[in-house]
């Protein structure tokens, strides 16, 4: 936990709620490990959900606490896993990001509750029908992506597929969410 929250500056109450959420743990090595799940649009009773939920675990994806140190563990599917984190019920906003550490980043920003946060894991296909439902319910989809091609790329992917998402990026100064995360002044 030290290393979102010192190292990476990420409120405490974010990482709390995201081991709380069990999608963010440490193994045995020290290195910060984020759950990739498979997406699913069911409600738990039945009905017609405008909700994206978790499906099975598909993976794990490692980030070095004292390195540069990135892995897919082995197993793990680099086509059909996303880290979630919720950041309340009713789901009404959707935001895509490009990592773990960016979502995380970005929804203590935010601080938006009723928003589903996305994080993709290689090369998960963006899952456009759940995403155009969504939109079709009155949902709003966002992508915030870095200002570096990978985010733009991103970016362009989903606008390609749903016109009505907003991208928002990072100020001019910052790379990336983390980054203004990082210099922003204490509230």
């Amino acid at each position: 936990q030290s290393y979102l929250t010192q190292d990476r500056q990420i409120p405490a109450g974010i990482v709390n709620q995201a081991f709380q959420q069990g999608i963010v743990f440490a193994d045995e090595r020290g290195n910060a490990v984020f759950t990739m799940q498979q997406l699913r649009q069911d409600s738990l009773t039945g009905e017609a959900s405008n909700t994206l939920r978790a499906g099975a675990i598909t993976g794990y994806a490692l980030r070095g606490t004292d390195s540069d140190y990135k892995h897919i563990t082995k197993g793990s599917s680099k086509a059909d896993g996303w880290f979630l984190f919720h950041s309340g019920a009713n789901t009404q906003r959707i935001v895509i990001t490009e990592s773990p550490i960016e979502e995380l980043s970005f929804a203590a920003m935010e601080r938006n509750d009723h928003t589903l946060y996305l994080a993709r894991n290689g090369n998960s296909p963006i899952p456009v029908e759940q995403l155009q439902h969504h939109v079709g319910q009155g949902g709003e989809v966002l992508t915030a992506v870095s200002n570096e091609a990978a985010g733009m790329n991103l970016s362009a992917r989903v606008l390609e597929q749903i016109p009505e998402a907003i991208t928002l990026y990072p100020e001019s100064d910052f790379n990336d969410w983390n980054e203004q995360l990082c210099h922003q002044p204490e509230a």
